[in-house]
């Protein structure tokens, strides 16, 4: 983290004069509470450190203190009794920056940190135009620990993506061990019907896949919901007579909102792993 300057220590000092003068004015000056004031000098003090004897920051820094503390004094508010003196300078503390360090350490560049990236600008064009490419949509970054992998994703390949597509393209943000993925599937997998032989055998092994996935996944939550015909959907939306509709108890299909809302319950159940929810419209939802 970077040290204060002596600009941004000013502005907090006439923040807590302008807090000061309103309790005044209110008549609760007895009540105000000057924690926050007596931290920040603790603050102030310490950042003597860097500033040499006699340069004209020191003193500027030091009439502040003696400013406070005497107000404090004034004002029979204790705590402030040892944050009367800057601390020595000391010539090896260092010089205190201006800026946010653009290192992060073992840590991996975040999105936020694009400006502090560079280096890799041939390799994020690369990356782009693999994604901007209909046929190769699915790209994966495969690196040793500690190659860069995470940091090339985020602070270079998803701003640039933002950049060029952020109004059309939905960026999905990172996952973190508390995530969830909830897969859709159908119900075809167990009633097929003619002609439904491939979403029939996709919606079977979306299954498998989800219960496979929790176990390698794992802390990230992988479940699939496997709602009947979806009577709204792009697909059956012009066939309100689907023969399915006979067969459920209330007369017609599950409508796209009823699935959704069972999307964000498996989304948000902490208990839900590997699990598959199936439903029809009429019956109550059961997991499998």
């Amino acid at each position: 983290m970077s040290l204060k300057t002596l600009r941004e220590i000013a502005a907090e000092s006439n923040a807590f004069d302008a807090a000061l003068k309103s309790a005044t004015a209110a008549g609760d000056v007895q009540a105000w509470d000057s924690r926050g004031l007596i931290a920040w000098l603790g603050d102030c003090v310490a950042h003597g450190r860097y500033l040499p004897s006699g340069s004209p920051e020191r003193e500027a820094l030091q009439a502040l203190v003696d400013y406070w503390t005497s107000r404090l004094l004034q004002l029979d508010h204790t705590g402030s009794d040892d944050l009367d003196r800057l601390a020595d300078f000391d010539p090896t503390a260092g010089v205190p920056l201006i800026a946010d360090c653009p290192y992060p350490g073992l840590e991996p560049y975040a999105q936020g940190q694009r400006v502090s990236f560079f280096g890799r600008e041939q390799l994020i064009r690369e990356c782009v135009a693999h994604l901007e490419d209909p046929a190769k949509r699915i790209f994966l970054i495969i690196g040793a620990s500690g190659s860069g992998k995470s940091s090339l994703a985020l602070a270079g390949v998803f701003p640039e993506l933002e950049k060029r597509h952020g109004a059309e393209w939905l960026i999905a943000p990172r996952f973190t061990p508390n995530a969830s993925v909830v897969l859709f599937g159908g119900q075809a997998k167990a009633g097929p019907y003619p002609g439904s032989t491939m979403v029939s055998t996709f919606n079977a092994g979306l299954s498998g896949l989800v219960r496979s996935l929790a176990l390698e996944l794992a802390p990230l939550r992988v479940n699939a919901v496997h709602p009947g015909v979806v009577g709204d959907s792009t697909k059956w939306q012009h066939m309100p007579d689907h023969p399915v509709v006979g067969r459920t108890p209330l007369g017609r299909l599950v409508l796209r909102l009823s699935a959704g809302t069972e999307l964000l319950a498996w989304k948000h159940d902490p208990r839900s792993i590997g699990c598959l929810l199936v439903g029809v419209a009429g019956r109550r939802c059961r997991s499998e």
